[in-house]
C-alpha cells in the first residue's frame, strides 16, 4: 500500500482548488470562556474553509474590531473580562457589519434579550452544536451557489439575438446566442442554460417544432422555454404551451421591461429546478440528474480532449453511526460530509448525493493524480471531524473510487469503473481511496 505524505496531500490539494476557488478567506473570531472548546470549535472550523482567530482578553478583541481583522465574532455571554453582551456593546461603533453570534450557559430569556441589545443574530447553548454554527456560518459568508442565470437565445436574425443579448447582460444574465436552430443540441447540453428564449418564426423550423424535439430528448425535458411573439401569435399561444412552451414574451416590449421581465422567469425557473435535481437533505443534486450530468461532462471532455475524472463515495460503517448514535445524528453526519464536500471542492466541480450514504463528484478538467490529491485531502479532514450524540462523541471515514474518462468509452462505462473502485477500497479496509492500476491510497 503506497503511503503519501500528509503534507504534500494538502499543499497538492491546495494548489489544485486556487486555480478556481469556491470562496474568498472567511475569518470568525472566536472569543470564549472555555478554551478547550474554543480551540476544538476552531479546530473544526479549518475543515471547512473556515479561519478562526482565537480571541484571549477584550483588549485583543478592541484591536481585532478597529483593525478590521474579522468577518464574523462568536463570543460566550459570560467570560473572565466580564460580561460578553455587555463587552460587546462597548465595540457597538466599531461592529458595525459583523455578524455577531452569542454561545450560552444559560438559555435564559433574560439572556437572549442581552444578546439581542448587544446586536447578536443569533445565540447557541453549550456545548457547542458545530453543525447548527456551520449552517449559520454558511449563510453568513454567502458560500451557496450565487452562479450567474444563463439563457439560451435562439433566433436566425443574428442581429435581434445579439441585442437581447446585450439587454440581458446589462441584468447581470449570461447569455449564448445559436443562429442556426438545427444545431441548438451542441449549445444546451454545454451551456446548460436555467431558460430557453426562442424565436417563434424561423426559415430553418419554427420555434413551435424545435420545442417539440427538444422535449423528445428526456435530459432537456424540464428547462423552461419562453417564445419570442409577435401581436398576431397571439391566437397561437395556447398551442405553444401545449407543446412545451413554458411563456411568451411580445417582441415589442421595451429593453427594461424585457430585462426584468426574463429575469424574473429565470429565477422561478431556477427555484421550480432546484425542487426537480436537489436532494432535500444536503442540497446537493439528486442521483438522476447527477447522471444526467455526468453524460453531459463525459460528451464534453470526448469533444475536447480534456480529462474528466469520476469519484464514487461512500461513509464507513454508517449503518453502526445509525444503530449507535441514531437516525438525526446520522443524518447530521450526511449534511456535515455534503457541506465539506461543497466547500472544498471547486466551484467547476459537480456533486450529488447517490443515494443513502454514497455520494458521487464529477470532476472535469482533472486528471487523475489531482483528483487523488484533492480526494486524499478531504478524506484526511473528514476523519477529523468531531460528531457528537447523546451516546458520546464519535468520528467518520469514507471510502473512494476514482475513474478516468481516457480509459473509458461511455459515461455508463466511466461510472460502472469508479463503483469498481468503491468496492476496492472498501475490501481494502475503508477509509482509503482506490484508483486504476494502483493499489489503495492512504495518507501517514
Amino acid at each position: 500500500m503506497n503511503i503519501i505524505d500528509q503534507q504534500q496531500v494538502v499543499k497538492m490539494s491546495n494548489a489544485f482548488r486556487a486555480k478556481d476557488a469556491v470562496s474568498e478567506k472567511f475569518v470568525v473570531g472566536l472569543f470564549l470562556d472555555d478554551t478547550t472548546a474554543c480551540q476544538e470549535l476552531a479546530d473544526q472550523l479549518k475543515h471547512f474553509n473556515y479561519t478562526p482567530k482565537v480571541i484571549h482578553n477584550f483588549i485583543e478583541l478592541q484591536h481585532c474590531v478597529r483593525d478590521g481583522d474579522i468577518n464574523c465574532l462568536i463570543v460566550s455571554t459570560q467570560l473572565p473580562d466580564g460580561n460578553g453582551s455587555f463587552l460587546v456593546r462597548q465595540l457597538s461603533p466599531h461592529l458595525s457589519g459583523i455578524p455577531i453570534l452569542f454561545i450560552t450557559r444559560n438559555d435564559h430569556i433574560t439572556v437572549h434579550l442581552e444578546t439581542v441589545n448587544a446586536g447578536g443574530i443569533a445565540m447557541f447553548n453549550m456545548p457547542i452544536d458545530t453543525t447548527a454554527i456551520l449552517d449559520k456560518l454558511d449563510y453568513l459568508s454567502y458560500r451557496k451557489n450565487t452562479d450567474p442565470y444563463r439563457v439560451l437565445i435562439v433566433d436566425d436574425s443574428e442581429t435581434i439575438a445579439t441585442y437581447i443579448s446585450l439587454v440581458l447582460q446589462d441584468v447581470g444574465i449570461d447569455t449564448k446566442i445559436v443562429i442556426d436552430p438545427l444545431k441548438i443540441m451542441g449549445p444546451l447540453t454545454e451551456f446548460d442554460p436555467d431558460l430557453i428564449l426562442m424565436d417563434l418564426t424561423m426559415p430553418q423550423c419554427s420555434g413551435f417544432d424545435l420545442a417539440k424535439v427538444i422535449r423528445q430528448r428526456e435530459n432537456f425535458n424540464c428547462i423552461p422555454i419562453a417564445f419570442l411573439s409577435n401581436e398576431d401569435d397571439i391566437e397561437k399561444q395556447p398551442a405553444m404551451l401545449k407543446y412545451g412552451g413554458y411563456d411568451f414574451i411580445n417582441k415589442s416590449i421595451n429593453p427594461k421591461n424585457l430585462g426584468t421581465s426574463i429575469k424574473a422567469r429565470v429565477r422561478k425557473a431556477r427555484k421550480l429546478k432546484k425542487f426537480m435535481v436537489k436532494d432535500s437533505l444536503t442540497g446537493l443534486l439528486n442521483h438522476s440528474y447527477t447522471k444526467q450530468l455526468l453524460e453531459n461532462e463525459f460528451k464534453q471532455a470526448s469533444r475536447n480532449n480534456s480529462c474528466l475524472c469520476f469519484s464514487m463515495i461512500d461513509i464507513d460503517h454508517f449503518k453502526q453511526v445509525n444503530d449507535v448514535h441514531g437516525h438525526l445524528t446520522g443524518d447530521r453526519v450526511i449534511k456535515q460530509f455534503s457541506r465539506l464536500l461543497q466547500q472544498r471542492l471547486r466551484k467547476t466541480d459537480i456533486v450529488g448525493r447517490y443515494g443513502g450514504e454514497e455520494f458521487a463528484v464529477i470532476m472535469p478538467n482533472t486528471t487523475l493524480n489531482d483528483a487523488k490529491f484533492v480526494l486524499e485531502d478531504l478524506r484526511i479532514s473528514f476523519s477529523k471531524i468531531l460528531h457528537r450524540s447523546t451516546e458520546g462523541d464519535f468520528q467518520s471515514s469514507f471510502s473512494c473510487g476514482i475513474a478516468e474518462s481516457s480509459a473509458c468509452a461511455s459515461a455508463t462505462e466511466i461510472n460502472e469503473n469508479a463503483d469498481r473502485l468503491l468496492y476496492q477500497a472498501k475490501a481494502s479496509g475503508r477509509n482509503c481511496i482506490a484508483v486504476p492500476i494502483e493499489k489503495c491510497t492512504k495518507a501517514s
